[in-house]
């Protein structure tokens, strides 16, 4: 295990799709939220994560050799839990997302998007080399 690389990347993963989410409730609005669709909520919020998410995960993937869908878990497990123990402590009690029967889906598929293009990519640099 890799653990310096895995907890670098769950930083930034954390970072970043907490950055875009904030970046996202700014542009919409967040007295605007309840008035959005679900359609829309997944457009404006739940796409451009699976997006942004994927994109890192899949740079991971990339320079991993083995274990890859382990060391992806692990990742998205320790951004998630950072991400629950923080909004639990901003709000005073224990905060689990409405959307995490959503949200879960969104990250397994990101996962396994990650693991097959991170292995494309990575056959093209040994095949390079």
């Amino acid at each position: 295990m890799n653990w310096s690389s895995i907890i670098k990347f769950s930083a930034f993963h954390f970072v970043v799709l907490t950055l875009l989410s904030t970046l996202t409730t700014l542009l919409i609005g967040a007295d605007n939220l309840d008035k959005q669709t679900g359609r829309d909520l997944l457009i404006y919020f739940k796409l451009p994560s699976f997006i942004v998410g994927s994109i890192i995960l899949t740079l991971f993937a990339k320079t991993q050799a083995a274990k890859v869908s382990l060391h992806l878990i692990i990742i998205v497990v320790i951004s998630s839990v950072v991400a629950i123990a923080i909004v639990s402590a901003l709000m005073g009690a224990v905060y689990i997302s409405p959307t995490w029967f959503v949200d879960l889906p969104i990250s397994a598929i990101s996962i396994l998007v990650a693991i097959f293009i991170g292995g494309y990519f990575r056959g093209i640099n040994v095949n390079a080399t």
